[in-house]
């Protein structure tokens, strides 16, 4: 196998970073779940490469690296030219294309076409025209893969996952930013693609476009009459999307609400916002129970949609700023009523923020840019009788000079300190449970 880029025409992020030390007492790390739960926009972003190696393990595995002969070549600063590499077993595979290169700013790089060479087959993808890779956008990108019977030659939207039986599947792709989607079949095995029998004199390939966020399938027949379901979602759906099973059965759940599944029952929570919606595919047996209601269901494309609001809470304290690098926070008595828990965002300026109830510290953070973030449900006991106090250690722009004396050695810093609390908040985070 030998994958290479074929181009018709030639052609920063900014971090705040503490290298050398660490918190005292934060474990968060910017990690996509945070120390008190929270899902950020990088466990969705990494969770549609997750689903697909949980499912497409079986053959990852079995499948050899190949990278591009130029790969010593292409320095982090290089910007004109495309990293790319594959992972095949000489018959299938997938293209992982990456155009994002921390700490430098990448550029549009365009009129881009992979042509794979297998023992006995070429392929070219995009086959008729090329692509535009948008700066900071990666994909994985199928060719020749199995579909359940039928020859997927290539597809230049991304696979996240399957769902359903071998009578019925169903499989879920997504289009890549600044890509125009298309899939490629083989009709070997194509009886009919959306109903319309496909003719033996189209040649032996078939080219699909796509229309991204769609919750309808293309339905393709196979000539033994199976039916396969192929959804080309919208990114957000994708980094939304959640495999889960309902009674023993596959299910496909989109929401931008956090999802845990246990026994029998979907817990979400949303913060912020009561107002609960979510898609489900293929509709489940029976009805969804939240606090004994039956939930109202209706249609999202092929999906079912369900929606609920939890009563909004209004939470009530008070921030006492002392100068600019201290603050203390207060709560009313109900303040823990009819939530699931309270997140504190401070938004500041500093070298490192430090929280204290009754003079422990109970949380640190290393200023980053992003608001700093405290979940008080494990705190709650201690916050309702003492409050928080939050102090800011300064950032420090100038030079430290030392002086000897015969008593002692002195340091005195002269420079600008930087230190202030800009504002503080209190953002509730609501839970339901769906009963099924």
């Amino acid at each position: 196998l030998s994958v290479r880029i074929l181009r018709s025409v030639p052609g920063s992020h900014n971090f705040f970073l503490n290298e050398h030390v660490v918190p005292k007492k934060s474990y968060d790390f910017q990690a996509p779940i945070g120390e008190f739960g929270q899902t950020r926009d990088s466990y969705r972003y990494l969770k549609p490469i997750f689903l697909f190696a949980e499912e497409f393990k079986d053959i990852l595995v079995n499948m050899m690296t190949c990278l591009p002969e130029n790969r010593l070549e292409i320095k982090p600063d290089n910007t004109d030219t495309l990293r790319y590499a594959s992972r095949s077993d000489g018959q299938t595979g997938f293209i992982f294309i990456n155009n994002y290169q921390d700490h430098v700013d990448m550029k549009d790089l365009n009129d881009i076409r992979i042509e794979v060479e297998m023992k006995n087959e070429k392929i070219s993808v995009p086959s008729e025209q090329t692509m535009t890779v948008k700066k900071n956008v990666s994909m994985i990108l199928p060719f020749n893969l199995d579909l359940a019977g039928i020859r997927l030659v290539y597809s230049t939207n991304q696979l996240v996952t399957r769902s359903g039986s071998n009578n019925e599947e169903a499989f879920f792709f997504f289009e890549p930013e600044g890509i125009s989607g298309e899939y490629c079949f083989s009709i070997d095995n194509v009886s009919e693609i959306d109903g319309k029998k496909i003719a033996s004199d189209n040649g032996n390939k078939i080219i699909k476009k796509t229309v991204p966020d769609n919750k309808d399938p293309m339905i393709i027949t196979s000539k033994d009459r199976k039916n396969i379901s192929i959804f080309t979602l919208s990114k957000t759906d994708a980094m939304n999307l959640y495999r889960i099973k309902i009674k023993g059965n596959d299910h496909i759940l989109i929401t931008s609400s956090g999802v845990m599944i246990k026994d029998d029952a979907i817990e979400m929570t949303n913060t912020g916002t009561g107002e609960f919606d979510f898609s489900i595919f293929p509709e489940p047996p029976g009805s969804f129970k939240t606090g004994g209601i039956e939930m109202q269901k209706g249609k999202d494309g092929s999906f079912i949609n369900y929606k609920t609001v939890v009563r909004h809470k209004e939470v009530r304290f008070s921030t006492d700023k002392i100068g600019n690098r201290k603050a203390f926070v207060k709560f009313s008595k109900d303040s823990f009523e009819d939530v699931n828990d309270l997140f504190m965002h401070i938004e500041y300026v500093g070298d490192v923020g430090n929280a204290f109830i009754d003079g422990k510290l109970i949380n640190d953070n290393f200023y980053n840019g992003t608001p700093w973030e405290i979940g008080l449900k494990r705190f709650k006991d201690e916050v309702m009788e003492h409050g928080i106090c939050l102090n800011i250690i300064p950032q420090k722009k100038g030079k430290t000079f030392t002086q000897d004396s015969a008593m002692a050695i002195k340091k005195e810093f002269i420079g600008e300190e930087i230190a202030d609390i800009f504002s503080v908040k209190v953002i509730p985070e609501y839970k339901i449970i769906i009963g099924f």
